[in-house]
């Protein structure tokens, strides 16, 4: 017989389309390798061949242990067919998403070649993805305390606070600084964030003023750290959570930047004071009452009018008091017949 040549309309093709590999090819809105809640992974599963898609096959994925189902998305005539999962609240997966093998399936769908062979769905397993955690949890306030600074606390001198997380988070502060407010002396003033971002410890720092006292130990309310403009997120970009119950009241942390003042000026008469009239060798005490106890150190002096001439009493005694004395000693040569005087200052 003749031979019959290659005819177009018979092609044959018996062999099923197969799948080459499962990769998990990319995430939108992933950041540092972690995605969070709403973020959609995507899938592909190459085939050997192109492979055309009907209904809604599904791809299963490990994510914490626990089984989830990636859908159909695209690719349907090609070879790559991509499959989308959007992340949920309360998912976590801190090795990274894997896949086991053999999890695709058809789920009333259809995967079949141009000759209508039916995809054979079997593949290898896709190990932990590091590049692919889940970490859909904010961080929360664990700790609230004062860690340095300690004692009576004057102007000028710098309180540390510092806000413990329960994971390590990133300060972002180009809109605005994060702070935390504390009740010195029943006013409310703010510690600003100053470092740690990354860590799980971030410290704020505030700065006594002068006239600030409290003599209870600087208080710190329940929920008094805010954004203020700022950005406190994990890895993931989960925002924190900035709730926080109150500390125990810390007494080893007191404020006094009020100075002592002068509240009066008492002349004392000595005992050898004969007639109104002070003699030589008669020592005048003048006592200086203060707000409160002042601590003297060096030779302080209180200058004193006598006949129209200044001259110094020396501090004698009284440190650590309210009450601190000065003497003069009377010299020969000395009147004053208006009384001797003090002047302001």
């Amino acid at each position: 017989h003749l031979a019959l040549g290659a005819n177009a309309a018979y092609l044959v093709d018996a062999v099923a389309p197969t799948v080459s590999s499962v990769v998990l090819s990319s995430a939108n809105g992933i950041q540092n390798s972690t995605l969070n809640a709403g973020d959609v992974l995507s899938v592909t599963v190459n085939m050997s061949e192109n492979t055309v898609v009907t209904g809604a096959p599904q791809l299963a994925l490990n994510i914490g242990g626990a089984t989830v189902q990636a859908s159909y998305a695209s690719g349907s005539g090609s070879t790559a067919l991509v499959f989308h999962y959007t992340i949920l609240d309360t998912q976590s997966d801190s090795n990274g998403i894997s896949i086991a093998a053999n999890q695709l399936s058809l789920n009333n769908g259809t995967l079949t070649d141009a000759a209508g062979n039916t995809a054979t769905l079997t593949h290898a397993l896709v190990s932990d993805n590091a590049s692919y955690k889940v970490d859909t949890t904010a961080p929360a306030v664990s700790s609230v305390a004062i860690t340095s600074a300690s004692g009576t606390l004057k102007s000028g001198a710098v309180l540390g606070v510092t806000v413990t997380l329960s994971e390590a988070t990133t300060v972002v502060t180009s809109n605005g600084t994060p702070r935390l407010a504390l009740d010195i002396g029943g006013s409310t003033v703010y510690a600003n964030y100053v470092s740690g971002s990354g860590n799980s410890a971030l410290l704020f720092n505030y700065t006594v003023q002068s006239g600030q006292t409290d003599v209870d130990g600087i208080g710190i309310a329940a929920n008094s750290l805010s954004a203020n403009g700022g950005t406190l997120t994990d890895a993931a970009g989960n925002a924190a959570t900035l709730s926080h119950s109150a500390p125990v009241a810390d007494t080893s942390h007191l404020v006094d930047a009020l100075a002592p003042s002068v509240s009066s000026l008492v002349v004392s008469s000595p005992s050898t004071l004969v007639a109104n009239t002070l003699n030589i060798g008669d020592v005048l005490r003048v006592t200086v009452n203060m707000s409160e106890a002042t601590t003297v150190t060096g030779t302080p002096q209180l200058v004193l009018n006598i006949g129209g001439t200044s001259v110094n009493a020396n501090y004698a005694s009284g440190s650590g008091s309210t009450a601190l004395v000065f003497e003069y000693t009377i010299l020969a040569g000395q009147t004053d017949a208006n009384g001797i005087s003090i002047a302001a200052n």
